[in-house]
């Protein structure tokens, strides 16, 4: 997740438009203006490394579609699924016991948008 220094004026949002989420990883700021999905993540994918399943979760500011991806080191995108996001927070888990041991990328789109996260296979 990318840095941000915010300086609170009367045109950008004061304390209270401000949304916190925590998870044992971090603590995020949920700006509610802000368009773009990749600031509205609430956190990186777990467990990582994953057996059969990994899990991720992200706060949608409208409801919307989401392709994610998996894809292996080499390029190949070897599993593809479509999500329907709500507006709020949203928890996601997919199966990855068909994958076979190794590194791979989660990539999450979606309105030109793409963000790609590293995560392992291991059993």
């Amino acid at each position: 997740m990318e840095k941000q220094k915010i300086q609170l004026t009367n045109i950008i949002p004061v304390i209270q438009d401000v949304e916190i989420l925590i998870n044992t990883d971090a603590v995020y700021l949920i700006f509610p203006d802000k368009a773009d999905l990749e600031d509205n993540f609430a956190s990186t994918p777990y467990p990582n490394p994953a057996t059969s399943q990994i899990s991720f979760e992200f706060n949608a500011k409208n409801s919307k579609d989401l392709t994610l991806e998996v894809v292996d080191l080499n390029g190949r995108v070897v599993m593809t699924e479509t999500l329907n996001l709500n507006s709020g927070l949203n928890k996601n888990t997919i199966q990855t016991s068909n994958l076979t041991n190794g590194f791979y990328f989660l990539r999450l789109t979606a309105n030109d948008f793409s963000r790609e996260q590293k995560i392992m296979i291991s059993r």
